[in-house]
Parts: structure tokens; C-alpha cells; sequence
């Protein structure tokens, strides 16, 4: 077994962390995540405001109905597999997650 060495302190260091250490922060879980983007997506008035964006209307619809049949388990899977959706995908994640910050949480 590797021994564990002691953090310095002294030298930049990155911490890669889950998803899940957003959560107490108020962002959702994955699951959570695909719900509320499919809820917005259920929205017509976000519908016209993607269109606004320059997104397709099939393009849109094709997301609309591809988003809640997928099997992936993340939303990230999903859009590696999908690269048609990439773009789309990723406006949608930052609509759902802008409104969540909350720079009081983040910075008390």
C-alpha cells in the first residue's frame, strides 16, 4: 500500500471533487440535474428563448424528446454520446444552474 503523504501547504495544490460536493451548496445531484432540465425544456416560453439562441427547431425537438428516454446514467454521458446535443445540452445545464447560485452559501 502507498503511504500517504502530508499536503504542503506551501505549493499549489487542485482538488478534483465529485459532483456530489456541490449539493450542500444547493446544486442538484445528477438525476436532479436531468429533472429540471427537462422541466425547463417542458417550458415553451425557454422553447423561444433557445430559438432566440440560434438553436434549431428540430434540433430542439429532437432534444426535448431524446433528454427524458436516455439510458445514461449522467447528464455528461449523455452529451459524450450524443455530440449532436452538446451545445444545446450545455445552454440547458447553465440555465438550470445559474439561478442556484447563491454567493452567500459559497462565500458566508
Amino acid at each position: 500500500m502507498a503511504e500517504i503523504q502530508p499536503i504542503d501547504l506551501n505549493r499549489k495544490t487542485v482538488f478534483v471533487l465529485g459532483a456530489g460536493a456541490s449539493k450542500p451548496y444547493g446544486f442538484p445531484l445528477g438525476i436532479e440535474l436531468k429533472d429540471t432540465m427537462i422541466a425547463n425544456l417542458s417550458n415553451a416560453v425557454f422553447q423561444v428563448v433557445l430559438k432566440k439562441h440560434n438553436f434549431d427547431q428540430s434540433l430542439i425537438d429532437d432534444f426535448v424528446e431524446a433528454l427524458p428516454r436516455t439510458y445514461h446514467s449522467t447528464i455528461d454521458i449523455f452529451l459524450e454520446k450524443k455530440r449532436k446535443y452538446r451545445e444545446i445540452g450545455a445552454y440547458v445545464i447553465a440555465h438550470s444552474l445559474l439561478p442556484l447560485e447563491n454567493s452567500n452559501l459559497l462565500f458566508p
